[in-house]
């Protein structure tokens, strides 16, 4: 009797590995995204690749596994993107949180407050968006009028001007308030103040009494 031998050939069929996948990534507006989606191994190759950014597809800039996002802006680009990859053995999800970086937004409700013939404090909140920043805001000041040009630096949301600074009583100036970060620098918040006039210095008078004698 003869031997009798059987050959054959295996092919093991697994999902899209990938070696190393990034969370999140910082990139500044107006520079460009890329994710590629192109698994390390898969078998078989993938049939599709779909693209989302919090939830809703993709399919502007995408070319094949790759997707590229030009021009970035923050408040339409930043956010959660997921690339699904399918082949016969199945389908996997990665995803990567874009964080778009930029100047922050205008600083909000600048006003004067307890303002005194020789003194302004000025205040406002911080912006409603700080632009992605990890470093503490810093603002600038410049207060304007006819005769004066101040410019100030600050972290803090409060700043007091005075004489010594160069105001003076009785004057309406201008303020406009910058807010800045590592990535640029807001549009301007503006407003007024006037100083009121100064209080009058009244001198001490001595009065002496007189007798009048009728007669």
């Amino acid at each position: 009797a003869g031997n009798d031998s059987i050959s054959f050939y295996l092919d093991v069929y697994y999902v899209a590995e990938f070696t190393k996948v990034k969370r999140m990534e910082e990139i500044g507006q107006g520079n460009t995204f890329t994710l590629n989606c192109t698994p390390s191994a898969a078998n078989p190759p993938p049939s599709s690749y779909v693209f989302e950014r919090d939830g809703v597809d993709i399919t502007e800039g995408v070319s094949g596994s790759i997707l590229t996002v030009s021009s970035l802006e923050r408040s339409e680009d930043s956010g959660n993107y997921t690339c699904m990859v399918t082949n016969e053995a199945g389908s996997v999800t990665i995803s990567i949180y874009l964080n778009v970086l930029a100047p922050p937004t205008v600083p909000r409700q600048l006003m004067s407050v307890g303002n005194s013939p020789f003194s302004v404090t000025l205040i406002w909140e911080v912006p409603s968006d700080d632009g992605g920043t990890s470093q503490p805001l810093s603002y600038t000041v410049r207060v304007i009028n006819d005769t004066a040009s101040l410019s100030f630096s600050t972290t803090s949301t409060q700043l007091i001007v005075t004489m010594d600074d160069g105001i003076w009583h009785s004057s309406m100036y201008s303020v406009i308030v910058y807010s800045e970060n590592e990535h640029g620098v807001s549009s301007s918040a503006a407003s007024t103040f006037t100083t009121p006039d100064s209080v009058p210095i009244i001198e001490s008078v001595s009065l002496e009494a007189h007798s009048l004698t009728i007669l």
